[in-house]
């Protein structure tokens, strides 16, 4: 059994292998942008340049900030520019500091990443509309790959696959010590009662 979940997690990482091969990652954008305020106060939503999908693929998409005490708040629209479909998803960056009796403390963080999958081939570009307090300006960048290698799928298989061998071994040492429990020359010691 042990040597079958070595062969299916062998097997798992060529395969990994092959497929970053066959469907390598690419960086489709790559763009720092200002969150600027209009004259009305109102913060200015960003159009990114248009950049094209060959095949049907995931997309990873990576958000930074230059964060300092603030918070940045990015809703950011997919938009095929043939069909017109739209895909959406929201990050909030945020990063705080400071020093409180004497000890240094830090939350959150300067960056994000978010994952789309199975977007079809075509034109896209990225409507993006940031949000962040009053009279702050913020510079934020954005990355967009394609095919990203997913880590985490590859650690889901990993313990589905050793789940199986892992109760198989422990339902073996069960079944072996019922089996030599009231034999004398038992590998299992059991507590004798004095009655």
């Amino acid at each position: 059994m042990l040597a079958f979940t070595a062969m299916l997690v062998v097997a798992m990482l060529v395969l990994q292998v092959i497929i970053s091969i066959v469907k390598p990652s690419k960086q489709l954008l790559s763009e720092s942008y200002q969150a600027e305020s209009d004259s009305t106060g109102t913060v200015k939503p960003i159009i990114t340049p248009s950049f094209d999908i060959s095949t049907q693929s995931a997309l990873a998409f990576n958000l930074s900030a230059t964060l300092d005490n603030q918070w940045l708040e990015l809703p950011v629209t997919l938009i095929n520019e043939q069909s017109g479909r739209v895909y959406e998803f929201s990050k909030t960056l945020e990063y705080y500091h400071g020093v409180e009796s004497g000890e240094s403390w830090s939350e959150g963080t300067n960056d994000d990443d978010a994952v789309l999958s199975r977007i079809p081939a075509g034109r896209y570009h990225l409507n993006i509309y940031p949000a962040r307090e009053p009279g702050q300006s913020i510079t934020f960048r954005i990355i967009v790959r394609k095919n990203p290698f997913l880590g985490s799928n590859m650690a889901l298989l990993l313990l589905l696959l050793v789940i199986y061998p892992v109760f198989q071994y422990i339902r073996k040492l069960w079944r072996e010590s019922q089996r030599w429990s009231n034999s004398d020359y038992s590998k299992v010691f059991y507590a004798e009662s004095d009655d």
